[in-house]
C-alpha cells in the first residue's frame, strides 16, 4: 500500500500520519526537541514523508516532518512554496503544481524535480521521492533538458574589499569613536540641563527669600544625570562584527545581480553593464531593514534582528558619524527592487535567502603545537592536557 494524498488539513489520517512519522523520526534519531522558525528544506533541516523512513502500508503520501517538528502537507490547496519556486515545483516535495501525485513517472521528466533546485538541497537527489506506482509506465526516452546559457554580471567590488567596506560600516555604527563622542555629548547635555535647573531653583528661592534646600538641589541635578542614554557603548565583539559583515556582503551580491531587472538587462562580450551602485547606501539599508526583517512569498530574506532594533543610532544622528539620512532610503529602495526583480524574473526565494553555511564560525578552541603533539589552551592561556612524553615522565617518577 502506497498511502493515498491528504488534500485537507481537516482528513482525519493527518494525525496518523503524522503520529507514524514522528516516531519514526524519534527511533532514528532525526528529531530534535529545538524548535525553530523556519522554511522547510532538505538540505536545512531534512523533512522526511512516510515513504522514506517508515515501513509499508503507508498512510499518507505527502506529508513531511522536518526535524525541529515542523509538518508540511504538500497539497495544491495548502502548500504555499509552489508560487515561490521554478516551474510551480515545491522546493520540499518535488511535487509540481498541476500533477497528480499518482502520476510520477521514471521516464517522465515532466514529473521530476526541478534539476535547477538541486544546488538548494546538497546530496539530495533531483527525483522526487516515489509516492506511487502511477499511471502505466511506456517505454520513454526524455529529451536531454536544453541547458541555459548564464550569462556574468559584472562585481563592482572584489569580495576581499567588499568585505572590508562592509566591515568598515559595522565597526562605524557599532564600535566607532563617533559613536562614542554621541554617547558622550547627550551625557554631558544632560548633566549642563541639570546645572541650569540647579541654577534655576536657587535664584527662585532667593527671590522668594527662602534658603535652597540642598536635598532639592541634589534631586534635580540626579534627575536629570540618569535620564537614559539612548546610545550604548560596546566593547568590540568579532562574532558579532562578522555576523553583520556576512550579511551585508551577501545583499551587496544579491543587489549587483538583480538591481536591474531582466528584460533591460544590457550585455557585452556575455558581461553585464551595470550602473554604479553606492556600496555604502546598501550597507547602511541592509542593516536598518534587519531591524523589522524583509519577507517575500512566506520566506524570510532578511532575519528581524532585535540588537539592531535598540542598538543602531537613530536616522536623524546618522550626520553625526558622516552618513546622509537619504542613504538608508536609497538603500532601502535599490534592496527591495532587487528582490522584486528577482522574483520577478524567475528566481526562486531559495536562491535570494542567505547562505548561512558560509558564515565564518568562531574559534572556540585553541591549540600549539608542543614538539609532534598539540596541547589546547585554556581561554586564560592555560595548557590543558599534558604531552604524552611528560605524562610518561611522571608515571615512570
Amino acid at each position: 500500500m502506497e498511502g493515498r494524498a491528504i488534500q485537507s488539513e481537516r482528513d482525519p489520517l493527518l494525525k496518523e500520519s503524522i503520529a507514524r512519522i514522528v516516531k519514526a523520526k524519534q527511533q532514528r534519531g532525526t528529531l530534535t526537541d529545538e524548535r525553530r522558525e523556519h522554511t522547510c528544506d532538505p538540505s536545512f533541516c531534512q523533512p522526511e514523508c512516510e515513504r522514506m523512513i517508515c515501513t509499508a502500508p503507508y498512510i499518507a503520501s505527502n506529508v513531511y516532518v522536518c526535524r525541529y517538528g515542523s509538518v508540511h502537507l504538500c497539497s495544491a490547496d495548502t502548500c504555499t512554496l509552489y508560487a515561490s519556486a521554478d516551474h510551480n515545483t515545491c522546493p520540499v516535495s518535488g511535487f509540481q503544481m498541476g500533477l497528480e501525485l499518482s502520476s510520477y513517472s521514471k521516464h517522465d521528466f515532466r514529473t521530476w524535480r526541478n534539476p535547477t533546485a538541486a544546488k538548494q538541497s546538497i546530496g539530495v537527489s533531483t527525483v522526487p521521492w516515489l509516492l506511487g506506482v502511477g499511471e502505466k509506465e511506456k517505454a520513454f526516452v526524455p529529451p536531454e533538458p536544453v541547458k541555459k546559457r548564464k550569462r556574468a554580471y559584472s562585481r563592482q567590488m572584489s569580495e576581499e574589499d567588499a568585505k572590508q567596506a562592509a566591515s568598515d560600516v559595522v565597526k562605524l555604527l557599532l564600535y566607532s569613536h563617533q559613536r562614542r563622542r554621541c554617547i558622550a555629548n547627550v551625557k554631558e547635555r544632560y548633566k549642563r540641563q541639570g546645572e541650569q535647573a540647579k541654577q534655576t531653583y536657587m535664584k527662585t528661592q532667593r527671590e522668594q527669600g527662602q534658603l535652597p534646600y540642598v536635598s532639592d538641589v541634589y534631586r534635580l541635578m540626579a534627575h536629570y544625570q540618569s535620564q537614559a542614554v539612548q546610545l550604548k557603548e560596546f566593547e568590540f565583539n568579532k562574532t558579532t562584527h562578522d555576523y553583520y559583515t556576512f550579511i551585508i556582503t551577501q545583499v551587496w551580491d544579491i543587489v549587483q545581480r538583480y538591481h536591474v531587472p531582466l528584460q533591460r538587462k544590457r550585455y557585452e562580450n556575455d558581461v553585464e553593464m551595470v550602473p554604479r551602485l553606492d556600496f555604502n547606501a546598501i550597507a547602511v539599508g541592509a542593516l536598518y531593514l534587519m531591524r523589522n526583517g524583509v519577507h517575500k512569498r512566506h520566506a524570510e530574506l532578511l532575519p528581524a534582528d532585535a540588537f539592531l532594533m535598540r542598538n543602531l543610532p537613530t536616522i536623524n544622528m546618522l550626520v553625526h558619524f558622516g552618513i546622509e539620512k537619504s542613504a538608508v532610503t536609497k538603500g532601502d529602495a535599490l534592496i527591495t527592487q532587487a528582490y522584486d526583480n528577482a522574483l520577478e524574473g524567475g528566481a526562486s526565494v531559495h536562491e535570494l535567502m542567505l547562505e548561512m553555511e558560509k558564515l565564518p564560525r568562531p574559534e572556540t578552541v585553541k591549540y600549539v603545537q608542543q614538539g609532534s603533539i598539540k596541547v589546547k589552551l585554556s581561554s586564560s592561556g592555560e595548557k590543558l592536557f599534558m604531552p604524552q612524553s611528560r605524562k610518561n615522565a611522571t608515571m615512570k617518577k
